[in-house]
């Protein structure tokens, strides 16, 4: 499913999918020696115990003789700069550690600088989590220094540590030399301003960085001005993430001029922003010309009407962008009217986000006019407005015959039976949806018996969330009994509901004879702990 919130990727957060082993296992929490002679066996290994300087040295010492292991994960190992040291000098011989994740510990400015030595060395550590660790400057600096010399590292995590202007600057310095560091996260780490313009400044030489995240880094328009200069010479970065940061219309016009002629850069997240409806317009004018950004956040800013409508006229004329956010930005029945207009004729946006937008039912009339003819949008939130059954029944009318929404996502949106019914009578009759969020609407017995018919005769449909839907026993019935014909779906979300004890061991019955499913949440619906297992 495509991303609704964040656009920029986090490369050290996906799974590395290699054999591994987890410490503790049940019982197994007073075996540490075990676990530590294991390790000359195993590819990946974790730790999901606080195991100390202590435990961590020992650890350590197994490492440079290891041949096996490739990643380790020691995330909240109340880990300080004793064990990150150990770990750092075992590292200066280790050959096969391609991945290390030390998040969440207290490894400091000593620890920090033990890894930034063992980085001038060793040749094999693709990635380096080192985020929440309580690094201040000299740590940043003793890191940048390795990085200098280092010619393997891809991707570095400082998220949410101390670095400050000082800490950017010298990021700045080795990344204007370093020419292997693809991926570096700097959320919320102080960088300011004049941080920022370091960091341009550098960009401007640098061609190996693609994604570089400096949320919540209290850079307003000077900073956010260097960047976007910098974008007009740099030929490698593909991501730039400057959420949660000051930036207002000056800062989207420099951002505007650059993208008009930059050729490389595919997503730019300016998301709780200060931009208003010229900024975005300026933005907009530039998308007329861009044929690379892929997708654009602006949600939380101050797009209003003229922004929401001059981005539209955008998209008439844009073929390259696949993804857009204005959530929450008050776009107004104006803007949702010229976006509908637009969708009808754009043939590239896969993913956009209404939500929060005041929509009603008005607004989804007229979006669901326009997926009669749209043929290229997949996912589409609007989640916390206000369609009630109205809307709901005009979208469903619209999906009897699009089969290219694959994600809806109307949590939140006054929908009642009635309009539930109707998307139960559209999913008859469609063959594209894969996921449904009904969430928090009072869709309620008779409205979730209509969805669960369509569920018997539905080959698409994956996950279904019905959490917070006033579901009693007689809509637990209807669901089970629709779990009996279904062979598809995969994901059925029911928390929060008052289908009880006889509700619940109905669908357990029916699960007997399905297949395919294979989440199911009942929390919170009247079980004790006893009739939930």
């Amino acid at each position: 499913m495509a991303c609704k919130t964040r656009l920029v990727c986090r490369q050290w957060h996906q799974l590395i999918k290699i054999p591994s082993i987890t410490f503790p296992e049940r019982g197994q929490q007073n075996q540490f020696p075990n676990f530590v002679s294991t390790l000359k066996y195993a590819e990946g290994a974790r730790v999901d115990i606080a195991l100390g300087d202590d435990k961590t040295a020992t650890l350590a010492k197994e490492i440079p003789q290891n041949s096996a292991l490739v990643v380790l994960r020691l995330t909240s190992a109340r880990m300080g700069a004793a064990g990150a040291t150990a770990l750092a000098n075992a590292l200066k011989s280790n050959s096969t550690i391609t991945h290390l994740d030390l998040g969440i510990n207290s490894i400091r400015d000593a620890g920090a600088a033990a890894l930034g030595q063992a980085l001038k060395v060793n040749q094999t550590l693709l990635t380096l989590d080192i985020s929440l660790n309580k690094i201040g400057p000299p740590g940043i600096a003793a890191l940048a220094e390795g990085l200098q010399i280092n010619k393997t590292l891809q991707s570095l995590n400082l998220h949410r540590n101390d670095s400050g202007v000082a800490g950017a600057v010298s990021l700045a310095r080795a990344i204007e030399v370093n020419r292997t560091l693809l991926v570096l996260d700097l959320e919320n780490n102080g960088v300011s301003d004049v941080g920022a313009m370091a960091l341009a400044e550098a960009v401007t030489v640098n061609s190996g960085l693609k994604i570089l995240d400096l949320e919540n880094n209290d850079i307003s328009d000077p900073g956010a001005c260097a960047l976007a200069h910098s974008l007009t010479v740099n030929t490698t970065l593909e991501e730039l993430d400057l959420e949660s940061n000051f930036m207002g219309d000056p800062g989207a016009l420099a951002f505007a001029v650059s993208i008009k002629s930059n050729n490389v850069l595919k997503a730019l997240n300016l998301r709780a922003n200060d931009v208003g409806d010229q900024g975005a317009a300026s933005i907009a004018e530039a998308l007329k010309q861009n044929r690379t950004l892929l997708t654009i956040d602006l949600q939380m800013n101050k797009i209003g009407q003229f922004g929401a409508t001059m981005l539209s006229d955008a998209l008439k004329i844009n073929v390259g962008l696949q993804g857009m956010n204005l959530g929450s930005s008050n776009i107004e029945h104006g803007g949702v009217t010229a976006l509908s207009n637009a969708l009808k004729v754009n043939k590239t946006l896969q993913t956009i986000n209404l939500e929060s937008n005041g929509l009603e039912i008005v607004d989804a009339v007229a979006l669901a006019d326009a997926l009669t003819v749209n043929t290229a949008l997949a996912d589409i939130n609007l989640r916390m407005n206000n369609i009630g059954s109205g809307g709901a029944l005009a979208l469903a009318n619209a999906l009897r015959s699009n089969e290219t929404v694959l994600y809806l996502d109307l949590d939140t949106n006054a929908i009642d039976a009635e309009g539930a019914r109707a998307l139960g009578e559209a999913l008859k009759f469609n063959k594209g949806l894969k996921s449904v969020n009904l969430e928090t609407n009072s869709i309620s017995d008779d409205g979730v018996v209509g969805v669960a018919e369509a569920l018997a005769v539905n080959s698409s449909l994956e996950s279904l969330n019905l959490r917070y839907c006033g579901i009693g026993t007689r809509g637990a019935h209807a669901i089970a009994e629709a779990l009996g014909f279904n062979s598809h779906i995969m994901s059925i979300n029911m928390e929060g509901n008052f289908i009880g004890y006889k509700g619940a061991r109905i669908i357990a019955e029916a699960l007997k004879n399905n297949s395919s499913l294979t989440s199911l949440n009942m929390r919170y619906n009247g079980l004790t702990d006893i009739e939930a297992r």
